[in-house]
Parts: C-alpha cells; structure tokens; sequence
C-alpha cells in the first residue's frame, strides 16, 4: 500500500486551538484536560489510552495539533476527528455521552464537505471547511468510504484528485452525498 495511505491514526501534543472545526468543539489544553474529556464522555480508560495514541499517530503524520480529545486541527478549516475505539460513528465528546447509534447523528456539519473512511457515514471523518485542497489523512482511505456536502452555497462542489493530480470525481454541490464512495483513486480534496 502506498505511504500515502499508509499513514497511522492519531494526536501528539495538545495545543488551543479551537478555530475552524464548527461542532462546538471542546478544546483541550493539555492530556489532563483530554482525559477529562473522555472520561466525561463515557469512555473507558482503554478506549481512552487507544484514542489517544491514534491521535499521536495523525499528528505524527499530518503536523497537526489535538484540539480536542478525539480531534486533530490540520489547518485551512480541516479537521480528523476519530471514532472512539469500539464504536462505528464520529461524534462529539464535548457534548455526546455514549455512543452515536445512528449515522444521522453523525453527518457532516453546516457549512463542510466531509469525508468518512467507512460507508453509511461511518469511522474516522475528516472536514474541510475552506477552499483549500487537502490530501486525505491516516490509513482506511483505499476501498469503500463516504462523503457528504453540506456546504451553503449552491455553486460550491467538492473535487476529488488522484495520486497525479488529475481531477477524478467532481460533486453535484450542496447536499449531495455518496454512502458508498470508492476511496482507492482519491488523494486529495478540495471543497470548492
């Protein structure tokens, strides 16, 4: 497989930032407040430990920084944000105790195009929320996936780039999606 795809999940270093990432995400100063909110959020100290290192791993990979306990800040308005170990959807750990147990709860925010590594909306997501084209991060992005535009403007549609650069899927705009996306020739995603 590819470096490219390769890539591990997970967060190094905490740092503020809280900018861009929509949701009401919390933001964690540090591993202490990070804990904390996992624990407030029903996590077990294993599933805890485990996000954890999957975090590490994204940021090892991507240079991003942990804004929150299961989110990874990348710059330009994009942002990973992790499932917790056991569990099928993204969700929130600020303001969601227990599990998301349905794919509705899930989708995409006002205003982001994102990209989910599992179909129906499920595992790691990443969101881009400016016009700015980004690769995909971590590994799982190489067989079957989703997306969802929930951008506002009707002439804003998401391109998907190949490994060469060349354009290979271009969006229908603003609330169109795909609950069974094939990830193997997309590289890199620009919203807009």
């Amino acid at each position: 497989m590819n470096t490219h795809k390769r890539i591990a999940l997970g967060f190094a270093s905490l740092a503020l930032a809280g900018g861009g990432l929509g949701g009401g995400v919390a933001v964690a100063a540090d591993d202490g407040e990070a804990t904390t909110q996992s624990r407030q959020a029903g996590l077990t100290t294993m599933q805890s430990a485990e996000l954890q290192r999957q975090v590490d791993a994204v940021i090892a990979e991507s240079g991003g920084r942990q804004v929150a306990a299961n989110i990874v800040d990348l710059g330009h308005g994009a942002s990973v944000r992790l499932v917790v170990p056991g569990e099928k959807y993204v969700r929130d750990l600020a303001t969601t105790r227990g599990p998301v147990t349905a794919p509705i709860q899930a989708v995409c925010p006002n205003k982001d195009f994102c990209a989910y590594q599992g179909t129906n909306y499920t595992g790691h997501e990443q969101r881009f929320g400016e016009c700015y084209k980004q690769d995909l991060k971590g590994s799982g992005w190489s067989g079957s996936g989703s997306w969802y535009n929930n951008q506002s403007q009707w002439y804003m549609r998401a391109e998907m780039y190949g490994k060469a650069g060349n354009r290979v899927y271009q969006d229908d705009g603003p609330g169109s999606h795909d609950q069974n996306a094939n990830w193997r020739p997309v590289w890199s995603i620009k919203p807009c």
